[in-house]
């Protein structure tokens, strides 16, 4: 590396420094550092260990049950293991694997876009350097690989290609990168683009573009391969899954109000938090500032807007009713995965272009990135917890250390080694019950992204007169959607983590048991006492808790 490239790139360094040093601050943290609960620790975190301690994660034995949880969940209701996530977590313990699983995927995000900026869109070096931070901070699933921060570097590669200036460099990377990647999230969503791409390419020059279509389908079949269980399961494996049951997606819109509430809310407010949160605001001023410097916008300016627009006018309107119902559950609404970076490429190309016209202007451009980078450290919920506990300032979030709370069950498992045999199921109520199985105890109740239809509804008999009591939301939950098969009480917040010193109880407790030991329970695990535990054939054992744990735990043996 010559001097002369470090000072052209020096800003784009710099801010490679800053997000790595943020990490490394984040790894020496370690289990005292705060992870995101929702749709991660709850599920995708304890999905991964599960299938590599199980040796499952590279099982090709599709129609093998892989346990922990549900009496044993068929392996092709899994996504592949043939990923690079899974390998960090193969490598390191899971707290590090998803430290530094965060950290590449980010990194690459920030890579991505910046040579993506500043080679195809001719965005000087320095707002691609200033708005490749704004993208490689915006927080998501990580352990997605990269179906979000990948995005910049995947269309990098194919405008190599459609311009003719495709190199090995860029085969080799098309051919990987569906090993860290995620087919479900991305491939469906990103392709479009792709292949709008390619037929404007066409229509410019009114030649085939062979190169370009090899690399369509490169990407396309490795993925395919890659995500073997995915298309087994869908065609050939003959069982049905809890998301047939979707009559129509439970979030989806119901009536015209809701839906023009969500388009206010895409519009006016935030992107969906799934994408990656980007508050409106910023690019509300970009835009504005285009009108007050009289700024025709540029085409690729005037694409984005479009996409982005009709990208949300289809998550908010689309009936998923019109969809056979093999597919109704697959959530094609997931084009706003895309939102993202279409928003942080529109703020950089109209920083870009408007930045150098005076100083009012650089002044105002300059204020949009500042409120674009507030945006994402706001609604960056691992950083800004992981702030507050590194400087030592109060927080209600728990760190990993607590919410795993390893210690209280080594303790628990000391005096009950029988809740780690085969012949031993609990169900949990107050605690998530994938946090139980991270600590190696199997669960009935379980939060999955695909599990079998009957069993929705063999579990469903144990819990019907409990979720009977709230027909509008426990009742109506479970029957419509129910990837949260979980021990529901009507007493309780069910997605909660209860602890120590809260004071609910459970006083009516109204579960079949019958069913539940005809299910193979025999235990519940419990972070809140169920007061009629000795009417309803709960014998209480003991309840464990430690000065240095989150929760206390009350153990019940079904008689």
């Amino acid at each position: 590396m010559n001097m002369e490239h470090f000072k052209r790139n020096k800003l784009f360094y710099f801010g490679t420094l800053i997000l790595t040093l943020g990490y490394l601050i984040w790894f020496f943290m370690g289990d005292n550092s705060y992870i995101l609960y929702h749709d991660n620790l709850d599920s995708e975190f304890c999905y991964i260990k599960l299938l590599v301690e199980s040796g499952n994660a590279l099982g090709f034995n599709l129609k093998e049950n892989v346990y922990g949880a549900m009496n044993g969940i068929p392996r092709s209701f899994f996504r592949s293991g043939i990923n690079l996530t899974f390998l960090w977590y193969a490598l390191f313990s899971p707290i590090n694997a998803h430290i530094f699983n965060s950290y590449l995927v980010h990194l690459i995000g920030f890579v991505g876009f910046y040579v993506l900026a500043i080679q195809h869109f001719n965005i000087r070096r320095t707002p691609a350097a200033m708005f490749s931070m704004v993208f490689a901070l915006i927080s998501h699933y990580s352990n997605y690989g990269l179906c979000t921060a990948g995005q910049p570097l995947l269309l990098y590669i194919f405008l190599n290609f459609a311009k003719q200036k495709g190199t090995r460099l860029d085969w080799i990377l098309l051919f990987l990168f569906p090993f860290y990647n995620y087919f479900v999230m991305s491939v469906p969503f990103f392709l479009p683009i792709i292949a709008g791409i390619g037929f404007y390419y066409y229509f410019q020059t009114k030649k085939i573009n062979k190169s370009y279509i090899l690399a369509m389908l490169l990407f396309t079949s490795v993925s395919i391969l890659l995500e073997f269980p995915l298309f087994y399961n869908m065609f050939f494996s003959g069982l049905v899954s809890h998301r047939q049951d979707w009559e129509k997606v439970y979030w989806a819109t119901a009536d015209l109000n809701a839906a023009i509430y969500k388009l206010q809310t895409r519009l006016l407010k935030t992107t969906y938090s799934h994408a990656g949160i980007i508050e409106m605001y910023p690019i509300g001023l970009a835009l504005l500032l285009l009108f007050i410097f009289r700024t025709k916008p540029n085409t690729l300016q005037l694409i984005l807007v479009g996409l982005f627009l009709a990208i949300t006018l289809f998550e908010c309107f689309f009936n998923f009713n019109l969809l056979p119902l093999s597919i109704r559950s697959f959530n094609f609404s997931r084009f706003y995965l895309l939102t993202p970076f279409i928003l942080v490429l529109l703020m950089a190309s109209i920083y870009d272009r408007l930045s150098q016209k005076n100083i009012i202007a650089g002044v105002l451009t300059f204020l949009v990135w500042a409120l674009a980078i507030i945006s994402t450290f706001k609604y960056n919920t691992e950083y800004m917890v992981n702030m507050n506990i590194l400087f030592g300032q109060k927080t209600e979030e728990l760190n990993f250390r607590l919410t795993m709370d390893e210690e209280l069950f080594k303790e628990v498992l000391h005096e009950h080694p029988e809740l780690v045999t085969e012949k031993s199921n609990a169900l949990c109520l107050g605690i998530y019950p994938n946090i139980v199985q991270f600590n190696g105890i199997r669960t009935l109740d379980s939060y999955q992204n695909n599990f079998l239809k009957s069993y929705k509804w063999d579990f469903y008999k144990i819990i019907e007169k409990e979720i009977a009591k709230d027909t509008a939301g426990l009742y109506n939950y479970y029957t419509k959607y129910a990837s949260r098969c979980y021990s529901f009480s009507v007493e309780l917040d069910n997605i909660k983590q209860y602890g120590k010193t809260d004071t609910n109880k459970i006083r009516n407790l109204d579960y079949n048991f019958d069913q539940a030991k005809k299910m193979k329970a025999t235990h519940v695990i419990s972070a809140v006492p169920i007061l009629n535990n000795k009417q309803i054939g709960l014998e209480m054992l003991k309840t464990y808790t430690t000065s240095l744990s989150h929760r206390r735990l009350y153990l019940y043996k079904i008689n």
